[in-house]
């Protein structure tokens, strides 16, 4: 046998400069971490919301990653985070697994999804609130109702604190108080290189705290804390909630929709910010029904008086009365309460079930009050969803808003576009047959095309928002499209600047999934 010294010192070379292998269980420092092959690993990969969206096969497919790691702690997501940037992995992040779109997961092998649900402390100093973000919005409210705090929020209690301060926070209290958004005042991010950054609203450059507020969440970073200034009961003393049921039918669908609008336009009319009124209609989510009888039209209600001061009988007369009208369910069905802001605003948190049945969901809003005529084309259309039950069965959720709303009033406080809505509505389907799924989607999006003339924006264009983005159209929030990221983005000077910052912060494109803010060189020319 010949050996060849050179050989055996080009093989030493090689071995001493090559990096460590890649080893996630033994190099990533995190409560847990799983790959593809490990018992559990797929219960793990599919424990979030998104497992009902499509068919079973096209959910499995779907949220496929490489890795599901599980943090309790800040270091641990640094860990994490450079393990992925040593080897060559996309970070995505769910707090609390709700992305309609499953933009918090991925499905390729060198993808890493971090759990932060095990990240879920909440302290309170004064009236500034710490929180982390795997706090659930309930959590979150159970907390600050014992200091007599608030901040806005949205409806579903299992949502988490991370992603829901990143998109959108819209709520019953933003008639009156704005997104939860414009309540942070800072927040802890974990960059790509694995270092730590802290960034305020008073900072000289407020870039990154504009940017990451609002415009694509885990486009930049892992935010781990959010600081933010909590309204005390003290400030708010006029609040009410108040709620009813409506039996269903298409007049008192058509009734009910229009008073909704009513109210918000006779708010923006007089600039009052003292009324926030949400509609839902369809079957109870949480209960057995069987057809359209078991339907309701929810009505849900938050006074603040925050111009006004308390809710007069002559506001009532207005506002309440009309709809008390309609047949609708006693108490505890039908209410009409005092409560302090913060006891509202856990109130307002609901668990919506829906049966794990499978959905879809696209939003239609605009900038303009919408026609009598629109509102019959709706009504239609629900009389007709609802003769689909049991097989399918609609969710409408109708959130009407207004210029003068202190949503709109704190425009460019961060990146949240829409602030100029005024009418918005979440179409939801649901179907517990999943070989009727696609007839379902094929059915939202043909009503959504023919009234298109109705409810788009005054400009002709179509949005969209991180608050309900579409599953009903392909690569809906892919904004390497740039039709697409002219939906979420209609300034153009604005989406240059988020991608500026991207290339900054995030030059490898590692924080990467489908709703992310792309590097330049990644954007394609395509149109929807």
């Amino acid at each position: 046998m010949v050996c060849s010294w050179s050989g055996m010192l080009a093989l030493v070379v090689l071995v001493e400069s090559t990096e460590r292998p890649c080893w996630a269980k033994k190099q990533i420092e995190a409560a847990d971490v799983l790959v593809r092959g490990d018992s559990g690993f797929r219960l793990a990969k599919m424990a979030q919301y998104a497992r009902n969206l499509g068919t079973g096969a096209q959910s499995t497919t779907k949220l496929d990653p490489g890795m599901v790691v599980y943090c309790t702690e800040e270091s641990h997501v640094q860990s994490a985070v450079r393990f992925a940037s040593r080897c060559g992995y996309k970070v995505t992040v769910r707090s609390g697994g709700h992305s309609y779109t499953a933009s918090s997961s991925c499905n390729v092998d060198n993808c890493m999804q971090l759990d932060l649900t095990g990240m879920n402390h909440t302290s309170v100093d004064g009236n500034i609130i710490n929180t982390d973000p795997g706090n659930t919005l309930i959590s979150l409210a159970n907390v600050t109702m014992k200091y007599n705090l608030s901040v806005p929020h949205g409806g579903c209690s299992k949502v988490g604190v991370g992603g829901h301060y990143q998109s959108s926070a819209w709520g019953m209290m933003s008639h009156s108080h704005g997104s939860g958004l414009d309540r942070v005042e800072s927040f802890r991010m974990v960059l790509a290189n694995g270092s730590m950054g802290e960034y305020h609203k008073n900072d000289q450059n407020d870039t990154v705290y504009k940017s990451v507020l609002g415009s694509a969440p885990g486009s930049w970073g892992i935010v781990t804390q959010f600081k933010m200034n909590g309204v005390p009961d003290s400030e708010v003393l006029n609040t009410r909630v108040l709620y009813t049921q409506i039996l269903y039918s298409r007049q008192n669908f058509v009734t009910a929709w229009k008073h909704a609008q009513f109210v918000a336009m006779d708010q923006e009319s007089k600039n009052l910010r003292d009324m926030k009124m949400l509609v839902v209609v369809g079957p109870p989510s949480d209960s057995a029904w069987t057809d359209a009888s078991d339907s309701f039209i929810a009505i849900i209600c938050l006074w603040t008086g925050v111009d006004s001061g308390q809710m007069t009988e002559d506001w009532k007369d207005l506002y309440w009365a009309p709809l008390m009208k309609l047949d609708h369910r006693p108490f505890p069905h039908t209410y009409d309460i005092p409560a302090p802001l913060s006891v509202a605003t856990k109130m307002l948190a609901f668990d919506y079930k829906n049966n794990d049945d499978k959905y879809a969901v696209q939003a239609m809003h605009s900038d303009q009050w919408w026609s009598d005529e629109f509102t019959e084309l709706m009504a239609d259309e629900m009389d007709e969803r609802m003769a689909l039950m049991p097989d399918m069965y609609p969710s409408w959720q109708f959130l009407p808003l207004g210029s003068n709303s202190q949503w709109a009033r704190n425009a460019g406080m961060n990146s949240i576009p829409w602030r100029d809505t005024r009418a918005y509505v979440d179409d939801w389907m649901f179907t517990k047959n999943e070989s009727r799924y696609d007839e379902m989607v094929t059915r939202m999006v043909n009503f959504r095309e023919k009234t298109r003339r109705f409810w788009q924006y005054s400009d002709g264009s179509d949005r969209s928002t991180w608050m309900s983005p579409k599953t009903t159209y392909k690569g809906s929030t892919d904004l390497r499209n740039p039709a697409v990221a002219k939906q979420y983005f209609p300034d153009d000077s604005q989406f240059d600047q988020l991608q500026t910052l991207k290339a900054e912060l995030d030059p490898n494109d590692l924080f990467s999934n489908i709703g992310t803010i792309p590097l330049r060189a990644n954007m394609q020319h395509m149109v929807v």
